[in-house]
C-alpha cells in the first residue's frame, strides 16, 4: 500500500491525554464465506504487474461488495488506485481502510481538506518512518495463512483469524486547550476498521476545566482484524461540540501500560 502523496508531520499542539491499555488473546469463529472463489491459484498470471486500474470510489465500493474475494486477489498481483467521486464539490474524502481492506494499494485522497481520513492516512504511513509503502497483512497475501484467499472484510464473523480484547482507560488529559481553560471537555474514543470493528465510546464530561481535567473512564473493546484497526481520540469541547484536538494510533503499535499521548490540532 502506498500513500497518494507524501505525508506531512503535523506540529504537535502542547496537549496530551495519558491511558493505560491492555490486550487480550482471543478467537472468533464462523463459517466459511458464502463467496465461492476459493482457488489459491495465482490470478492474473498473464498480465503485467506494473498495469493499474484507476476507479472512482463509487466503483471500486460497488466492486468490493459484489466480489470481494476477487477483488483481493486482483490486487495480489495487480495495481489498483481509487479516488474520490467527482461529486465530492466540496473537497470532502471518504474512508480509506475499507479499501485498504480489500487490498487497493493506491487510496487517493484530497489533501487540501484537513478532515478525520487525512488524519488515517498520515498515521498508516507514519507506522514505517513515512517512507511510503507499508507491507499488506498476511492474509491478503500469505498462502499459507488459515484465511487466505477467504478473507472478506464485509463478514460479521472470522474462522481462522485472532481476535483482540483491548481495554482502555482515559485517566487525565493536560493542556488541552490553548487560549480556553475553563472548557467543558470530553474524550471520544473510536476505532476505525473494517466494518465489524468500528465503534465509538466517550468519556464523561469534565466540566469548566481543560487544563488538567481527570476522567478515569475504561473502555472494553473486541477487535477481528487489528491489522487494519486504528484508534481515534478526540478531545471534544461538549457545549459546541468543537473539536479542540484528536490523535491517530494504529492499535497494533500501541503497548500496554501507562502510556503518555500527544495531541494535535
Amino acid at each position: 500500500m502506498s500513500p497518494s502523496s507524501s505525508v506531512r508531520c503535523k506540529r504537535p499542539i502542547t496537549a496530551s491525554i495519558s491511558s493505560a491499555m491492555s490486550k487480550k488473546s482471543g478467537s472468533t469463529s464462523s463459517p466459511s464465506s458464502s463467496d465461492s472463489y476459493h482457488s489459491k491459484q495465482r490470478p492474473n498470471i498473464g498480465h503485467p504487474c506494473y498495469q493499474c486500474s484507476s476507479l472512482n470510489e463509487n466503483v471500486a465500493k460497488k466492486l468490493c461488495r459484489k466480489q470481494p474475494l476477487v477483488m483481493i486477489a486482483h490486487t495480489e498481483t495487480q495495481l489498483v488506485r481509487t479516488y474520490p467521486a467527482g461529486i465530492r464539490i466540496d473537497s470532502s474524502n471518504f474512508n480509506p481502510v475499507i479499501f485498504w481492506s480489500f487490498g487497493i494499494q493506491m487510496v487517493a485522497l484530497n489533501y487540501q481538506t484537513e478532515d478525520s481520513a487525512l488524519h488515517i492516512n498520515a498515521a498508516m504511513f507514519e507506522q514505517n518512518g513515512r517512507c511510503g509503502y507499508v507491507p499488506k497483512p498476511n492474509v491478503m497475501c500469505d498462502r499459507n495463512h488459515m484465511m487466505y484467499r477467504r478473507f472478506n472484510p464485509w463478514d460479521k464473523e472470522f474462522n481462522g483469524l485472532h481476535s483482540s480484547n483491548f481495554i482502555l482507560q482515559i485517566i487525565s488529559g493536560q493542556y488541552l486547550s490553548q487560549n480556553n481553560f475553563t472548557a467543558n471537555v470530553l474524550v471520544e474514543v473510536e476505532l476505525i476498521g473494517i466494518p465489524i470493528d468500528s465503534m465509538k465510546q466517550k468519556t464523561k464530561v469534565v466540566q469548566k476545566n481543560s487544563l488538567n481535567p481527570m476522567w478515569g473512564d475504561s473502555f472494553y473493546f473486541q477487535v477481528a482484524f487489528r491489522d487494519l484497526t486504528f484508534v481515534r481520540f478526540h478531545v471534544i469541547e461538549a457545549s459546541t461540540n468543537h473539536i479542540m484536538a484528536q490523535r491517530v494510533i494504529p492499535l497494533k503499535h500501541l503497548k500496554p501500560g501507562y502510556r503518555h499521548v500527544r495531541l494535535r490540532n
